[in-house]
């Protein structure tokens, strides 16, 4: 990771390694036996040169979710702030959306339209894996009005001016009726929780939304919950906090893209008492 994360100069030459600071100097400066950090946190605070950490044992349980808006951007322009929150939050694990960096084949490479389907189905056979799952990122769907700042305004939207023939496709794209539908069906039938309003169970106007629109037009101040971390039903007690990393209108804790990060904490899975013996 710290070779991922590891910008490259302006000029384009290889970065200066830094010499590896010793076990005893890294410990005073942290005031004596600092915590372990986790690799993605380390990652921020150690140069090309240094030894990378070494792995946590345990089940990754703090999560870091975040659409970069082109992390190469952000890795230029506001990359120090971002380390300091990652360094603050310490995730275990960090998935990052929309990085926008190149990949191979081409461009133009024609799309094979018998694999385009609808995911959404309802009729298609899938097997049920019973094991705990965790679906974050930008679904790009606000699901119930508390989720949009302003629900009118999102409602009555027309993209290019364009009306859909159908109702229920209105309104501006990931706050339509077909789509928030079709998103709840999704954790109905998926046996799923939504990790953060399963704990905020009222509407935040200063920092209950992870994507804010331009800051100049008609978008300034209007804001959307799309980021998310959905976790199966038997995570949910485990749930310790979920919680979105920017506010206001000035997009605070945003850094440079139009998503704040959100993050999730689980506590450790508690094992079922056994049963006593008759005996």
């Amino acid at each position: 990771m710290k070779r991922f994360f590891q910008p490259v100069p302006k000029d384009g030459s290889p970065a200066k390694k830094r010499p590896a600071a010793s076990a005893s100097s890294d410990s005073d400066s942290l005031g004596g036996d600092a915590p372990a950090l986790s690799p993605a946190a380390a990652a921020c605070a150690i140069g090309e040169g240094d030894s990378p950490p070494a792995p946590r044992e345990e089940e990754p349980r703090r999560f870091v979710t975040w659409n970069a808006n082109s992390l190469l951007l952000r890795m230029k322009s506001d990359w120090p702030a971002f380390c300091q929150f990652v360094s603050r939050v310490d995730p275990d694990v960090i998935c990052v959306q929309e990085v926008r960096m190149p990949a191979a084949g081409s461009k133009g490479a024609p799309k094979n339209p018998g694999q385009l389907k609808d995911d959404t189905s309802s009729s298609r056979d899938e097997k049920q894996v019973d094991k705990p799952l965790i679906w974050c990122g930008d679904l790009n769907v606000s699901h119930e009005e508390i989720d949009v700042s302003h629900p009118d305004f999102f409602s009555s939207a027309k993209l290019n001016g364009y009306i859909p023939p159908n109702k229920e496709d209105c309104g501006q794209p990931g706050f339509t009726l077909s789509e928030r539908r079709r998103f709840g069906n999704i954790l109905s039938q998926g046996k799923l929780v939504d990790a953060y309003r399963y704990l905020h169970k009222e509407k935040d106007m200063d920092c209950g939304f992870s994507w804010s629109g331009h800051p100049i037009g008609k978008y300034r101040g209007k804001r959307m919950r799309i980021d998310y971390f959905l976790v199966s039903e038997k995570l949910k007690d485990q749930i310790v906090s979920c919680d979105i990393h920017g506010r206001g209108i000035e997009l605070e804790g945003f850094y440079g893209s139009d998503h704040c990060p959100v993050s999730l904490e689980l506590s450790e899975e508690v094992e079922a008492p056994k049963p006593k013996s008759s005996n």
